[in-house]
């Protein structure tokens, strides 16, 4: 996939060729740009927690831009994505907050807070911190049957049939997709969100 319609002008002129890079691309190279800048001003093992998630916020919204629900799940072109949080979830006020009012491709994002994490099915994405790291194996049995895109910051999440994970590496955040896992969900998830991403499967 050729994500840049470079020229031979562009090619020796960066200012050109970021004018060639489309719209999409753009956004998710300033969001890691930003998580790289987050993580080069904090310490190594201990980053602010507050700018940490808003930044991933970035990520959740990017996220559902890029993955397509079933059409029994979102009934209109402006039905509103839910974005589901765990109460208990340190991670949740920030989220939330960073997430309010937003609207993705149309549609308006709502952030619902969870009791149980067998409210999952209510969400059409599910986000839990490393903090909800005791709780992964409900969380995929509760995500299993259901079109919920499933995002996690735990150690291979994704390898363990969960969607999306969020990794730390070096002085960047990146993500992982397990392709087939949301293919059993009934999602759609863009050629645009999995080219940046490294491809897992469940082990």
């Amino acid at each position: 996939m050729n994500l840049l319609r470079t020229t031979s002008e562009a090619s020796s002129n960066p200012a050109v060729t970021r004018l060639l890079w489309p719209a999409w691309l753009l956004g998710f190279i300033g969001c890691c740009a930003l998580c790289m800048k987050l993580v080069a001003a904090s310490p190594a093992t201990d980053p602010d927690p507050t700018l940490e998630y808003k930044v991933k916020a970035g990520y959740l919204f990017n996220f559902a831009r890029f993955v397509e629900w079933p059409a029994h799940s979102l009934s209109s072109t402006n039905s509103t994505i839910t974005i589901g949080l765990l109460t208990s979830d340190p991670a949740a006020p920030i989220l939330q907050q960073a997430l309010s009012g937003k609207v993705a491709n149309g549609r308006p994002l709502k952030v619902l807070l969870l009791a149980e994490t067998s409210e999952l099915a209510l969400c059409h994405m599910f986000f839990f911190s490393r903090a909800e790291k005791g709780r992964l194996e409900e969380i995929l049995k509760h995500s299993r049957g259901t079109t919920t895109t499933t995002v996690g910051e735990i150690d291979r999440f994704a390898h363990r049939g969960g969607i999306i994970n969020l990794v730390r590496k070096d002085e960047s955040y990146r993500f992982e997709i397990n392709l087939k896992a949301g293919e059993q969900a009934g999602l759609k998830i863009s050629s645009k969100l999995a080219v940046m991403a490294t491809i897992v499967d469940t082990q």
